[in-house]
C-alpha cells in the first residue's frame, strides 16, 4: 500500500504538458552560475542547504533564513534557459500551463482573485501564461457575464499570444519592464514564478504595475516537504529553480511592499479529475489537512501542521 501511494506521489511531481525526457536535464558546470550567498528571491539571506538536486556538479535546494523561500545554490546561466525552453511546447500543442480553462475560471472566482471592482475597461496582466488563453478566457467570461465592457490582456512570455474570442478583448505582448506602472487590474501569475532566476526583481515589476486594489493570483510549487520524505519525488530542477510555501508568502506581503495576502492555502489540483481519477483524489486527500487548517480561525496564523501539499496559491491585493 505504502509503495502504490509513493509512485502516485511521484507520478503527481510531473507536469501534464511536457514529457518526463526533456525535464530530466544535467546541467554542466559551463551552464551554471556561481554559487551566491544571497537568496535570489529577498536578495538577503542566510541560506541553508537542505535537499541534493544535481551530483557533479552539486546544485543543493537551499532555504533562505529571512524569507524562507527554497531556491537553487546554483542558477542555470541565460544562454542554457533560453535554449531549454526554446522547445518547452514542441509538439506544437496548446501553450498554457493549466489546459482546463474553464476550471481555473471558475477557481478564480472562489479565491476572489478577480477584477469585480473594475467598471468599463479591464486590464490583465498574465504574466508567463504561455500563449495568453487562459487570460483570454478570463477575460471574455467577464464580459460575457456583463461585469466588464472591454479588456485588453497584457502577455509576458516567450510566446506569440493566441487570438481573442471577440473584438471587445485585445491582446499585447510585452517584457515585464515595459508595462506601464499602476496600469493593470488583475495579474495572473500561473505556474511561472519558479521558474525565474532573478524572482526578487520580478516580484519587484509585478507590484509595481498593479493599480490600487488590483490582485494577483499566484501558483507555485511548495514541495521540499515532500521531497524530504519521499526521496523519488521530482523538484524538477532546472525548470523550476523555486519552491514558494506559505512561510514565505506571508513575510513576503509582511515586507511593506505596499500588497496584503487576501488568501493563502494548498493550490489547485492541476489534474481533472475525470481524466486522471487516481492522481486527482491522491492530490486531494494530500492537501485537504491544511485546506481545513487555514479555514479554522484558532488555527489559521500558527506555522502549517501538514505541509505534504506539493503547491501552494495565493491571492495579493495592492493596497488602496
Amino acid at each position: 500500500m505504502f509503495s502504490a501511494f509513493r509512485a502516485l506521489v511521484a507520478s503527481a511531481s510531473r507536469p501534464l504538458n511536457v514529457d518526463e525526457g526533456h525535464l530530466r536535464v544535467h546541467v554542466e558546470e559551463s551552464q551554471l552560475e556561481a554559487a551566491s550567498a544571497a537568496c535570489p528571491v529577498c536578495g538577503l539571506g542566510p541560506r541553508q542547504a537542505r535537499v541534493k538536486v544535481q551530483d557533479g556538479p552539486e546544485v543543493w535546494f537551499a532555504a533562505c533564513g529571512h524569507c524562507s523561500a527554497c531556491s537553487a545554490s546554483r542558477m542555470p546561466t541565460e544562454a542554457f534557459l533560453e535554449s531549454y525552453y526554446r522547445d518547452y511546447f514542441a509538439d506544437g500543442g496548446v501553450r498554457v500551463s493549466f489546459q482546463q480553462y474553464e476550471r481555473f475560471y471558475r477557481r478564480m472566482q472562489r479565491v476572489g482573485a478577480l477584477p469585480y471592482h473594475v467598471v468599463g475597461e479591464c486590464r490583465i496582466l498574465d504574466f508567463g501564461g504561455g500563449d495568453g488563453r487562459m487570460a483570454l478566457h478570463i477575460a471574455q467570461r467577464l464580459i460575457d457575464e456583463g461585469v466588464i465592457e472591454r479588456a485588453c490582456v497584457t502577455l509576458v512570455d516567450f510566446s506569440a499570444p493566441a487570438e481573442p474570442a471577440s473584438e471587445q478583448v485585445g491582446v499585447v505582448k510585452a517584457q515585464l519592464e515595459e508595462v506601464g506602472g499602476a496600469s493593470q487590474d488583475m495579474v495572473v501569475a500561473s505556474g511561472v514564478l519558479e521558474h525565474i532566476p532573478d524572482l526578487h526583481d520580478a516580484l519587484r515589476q509585478v507590484v509595481r504595475v498593479m493599480r490600487p486594489g488590483a490582485r494577483m493570483y499566484a501558483r507555485a510549487p511548495y514541495a521540499m516537504p515532500m521531497k524530504r520524505v519521499f526521496s523519488d519525488y521530482d523538484l524538477q530542477f532546472p525548470m523550476h529553480v523555486h519552491d514558494l510555501g506559505p512561510g514565505f508568502w506571508r513575510k513576503w506581503c509582511d515586507e511593506d511592499r505596499g500588497v496584503r495576502l487576501r488568501l493563502s492555502q494548498p493550490s489547485i489540483v492541476k489534474y481533472p479529475f475525470a481524466a486522471m481519477p487516481l492522481h486527482a483524489l491522491a492530490a486531494g486527500l494530500m492537501k485537504l489537512p491544511a485546506h481545513v487548517q487555514v479555514r479554522l480561525p484558532l488555527l489559521r496564523e500558527l506555522p502549517l501542521l501538514w505541509r505534504f501539499v506539493g503547491g501552494w496559491e495565493v491571492v495579493v491585493e495592492r493596497d488602496q
